[in-house]
C-alpha cells in the first residue's frame, strides 16, 4: 500500500461515531511520542497507515550533513485526526514537534478496516496533501525569487570583478614578453575557419618547416602514441593520424615551445589535449560548432593558466597577485595578441560562464563552444571517476544547448561520447587510450 499524507480539519468531514472510533483503537497501536521522538527515519520502509489524534509532528530531510525542517503537521483532537501513509523508501524523517499521541496500523491490519473506515483515512490524506502542496508552491516562489536575486546579484558582481587586461600597461607589458606562437601553428589554427581545408594542406605546411617535420615524426615514433611500427614521413602520419590528430599534434608542438618544460605545465598540456579530444567528439556527437575549432580551443583553453605558472617561477616573489589573475581572460587575451580567431580566444573568455551563469548570458555566436568546453570538462571528470562535486546549477541548461534533453553527463559519456571517440581510438596518444580503456572496463561492460 503505497499512499501519500492526508488530512481534515472540520466535525462535518467526520463520518464515523464512537463505535468507529473504538474499532480504529482496538486495531491500531497507540503511540505516544515526546517533543523529538522519531516516528519514521528517512529511508525507512513502512507501508502502515497513521493517525495523527493529537500534536504535532514535522518532517525532517539530511542535506549537506545537517537536518533541514520541510513541512509541519498540526492536529486537534476534535478534528478527528491527520492521517497518512507508508511508502516504500521514505524520502524525509518523521519526528514529534510538541507531544503527540498517534495510531498506527499495520498494512494488512488497515486493508482489513471496513470501506467507511477507509473512506476517513482517504479523506483525511487527500486534505493534508491539497495543504501541503499549498504550502510547497509558496515556498516554491520564495526560492524562485531569492533565486532570481542572488543569481543577478552574483552575475552583476562577478561581471563586474571581471577586468579589461587590454586596458593595463602592466598586463599587457607581460603578455609581451611571452613569445609568440610559431607561425605554422598560428597558421593552422586560422586555417580552421576555412571548412575546406585539406589533410594534404596541412602536411604540406608542415613540410615546409624542416625542424617541425622533424619533431613531428619523432613525437609520433616516441612512447607518446607507442604506435609499434615506424611512420616515416609525414604523409603516412596523416594517412594513420587523420588531420585533426596530426593538427594536435602540430599545435602541441608549438605551445612547448613558448612555455617552460616542467611538470606543472606538462599537466596542464595533458589534461587541454584530453578536453580537447572530448569536446571534438561531442561536437560530432551532437553537431555542435565546429569538430576543428572546438578542438583548438580545447588545447588551449587553459592556456591562461600556463601563463600564471610561468609568471610565478619568473616572478615568486609576486605570486599572491599572479593567483588574483583570471586565467581566462588572461589566455584570451594572449590568443588575441597572436592574431588567433576570435571565436577561438572569445570562447576562451567566457568559458568560465557556465559555472555562474544561464546561456542566456553568453553571446549567441559563442554559446556553442562555450557549452562544449563545459560539457566536456563534466565528461572527462566522469572518465577520471571525480563525480562528486558540486554541480552548476545551470548544468543542464547548458546539456541541452547540444540537445542532449536531461540525459545525464554519465550517459552523455557513455552512449554518445564514448562511441565517438572509439572510431579514432587508435591515432590517439598512449595516455589518452589509457583514459578511454580504464573507463570503459569498468563502465561499458552493461
Amino acid at each position: 500500500m503505497k499512499r501519500v499524507n492526508g488530512a481534515a480539519k472540520s466535525h462535518k468531514h467526520q463520518i464515523f461515531g464512537d463505535k468507529e472510533l473504538k474499532t480504529l483503537y482496538n486495531h491500531a497501536t497507540v503511540k505516544r511520542l515526546k517533543p523529538g521522538d522519531k516516528l519514521i527515519n528517512e529511508g525507512d520502509s513502512d507501508n502502515g497507515a497513521h493517525l495523527l489524534v493529537e500534536g504535532a509532528l514535522i518532517a525532517k530531510k539530511r542535506l549537506n550533513g545537517k537536518d533541514k525542517e520541510f513541512i509541519h503537521i498540526r492536529q486537534k483532537r476534535e478534528n478527528g485526526g491527520v492521517a497518512f501513509f507508508g511508502q516504500d523508501h521514505w524520502p524525509v524523517s518523521i519526528a514529534a514537534a510538541e507531544p503527540s499521541i498517534l495510531l498506527a496500523f499495520e498494512e494488512s491490519t488497515f486493508d482489513a478496516l471496513d470501506d467507511r473506515l477507509k473512506l476517513f483515512f482517504y479523506k483525511r490524506q487527500y486534505r493534508l496533501d491539497f495543504e501541503t502542496i499549498g504550502r510547497l508552491l509558496e515556498k516554491e516562489t520564495e526560492l524562485i525569487r531569492r533565486n532570481q536575486y542572488y543569481q543577478t546579484y552574483l552575475f552583476s558582481t562577478l561581471n563586474q570583478k571581471r577586468p579589461d587586461y587590454s586596458h593595463s600597461e602592466l598586463i599587457t607589458g607581460i603578455l609581451k614578453k611571452i613569445p609568440r606562437l610559431p607561425v605554422f601553428a598560428s597558421t593552422l589554427a586560422t586555417d580552421l575557419t576555412d571548412e575546406e581545408v585539406s589533410s594534404t594542406a596541412v602536411s604540406d605546411k608542415v613540410k615546409q618547416d624542416p625542424s617541425l617535420a622533424a619533431n613531428v615524426l619523432k613525437t609520433i615514433n616516441s612512447s607518446y602514441y607507442s604506435f609499434g611500427r615506424n611512420i616515416s614521413d609525414i604523409n603516412h602520419a596523416v594517412m594513420l593520424l587523420g588531420f585533426n590528430e596530426l593538427y594536435q599534434l602540430v599545435i602541441d608542438e608549438g605551445i612547448q615551445k613558448v612555455m617552460p618544460n616542467s611538470s606543472a605545465f606538462r599537466d596542464i598540456l595533458s589534461h587541454s589535449n584530453c578536453i580537447s579530444r572530448i569536446a571534438f567528439g561531442l561536437s560530432l556527437a551532437s553537431h555542435a560548432g565546429k569538430p576543428s575549432e572546438i578542438s583548438t580551443i580545447g588545447l588551449l583553453h587553459d592556456l591562461g593558466k600556463s601563463i600564471q605558472h610561468l609568471l610565478k617561477r619568473q616572478n615568486p616573489k609576486l605570486n599572491l597577485l599572479i593567483e588574483g589573475l583570471d586565467p581566462s581572460l588572461i589566455g584570451g587575451l594572449l590568443l588575441r595578441n597572436w592574431n588567433l580567431p576570435k571565436q577561438v580566444w572569445k570562447s576562451i573568455e567566457y568559458q568560465e560562464y557556465p559555472k555562474f551563469a544561464p546561456p542566456s548570458e553568453v553571446p549567441e555566436d559563442l554559446l556553442p563552444n562555450v557549452a562544449l568546453l563545459y560539457v566536456a570538462h563534466l565528461c572527462f571528470d566522469t572518465f577520471s571517476g571525480k563525480t562528486n562535486g558540486m554541480k552548476s546549477p545551470f548544468q543542464r541548461e547548458y546539456i541541452k544547448v547540444l540537445d542532449f534533453g536531461n540525459t545525464s553527463i554519465e550517459k552523455i559519456t557513455k552512449q554518445r561520447v564514448i562511441p565517438t571517440l572509439m572510431k579514432n581510438m587508435d591515432s590517439f596518444p598512449a595516455f589518452f587510450r589509457k583514459y578511454l580503456t580504464t573507463y570503459m572496463r569498468s563502465h561499458m561492460t552493461t
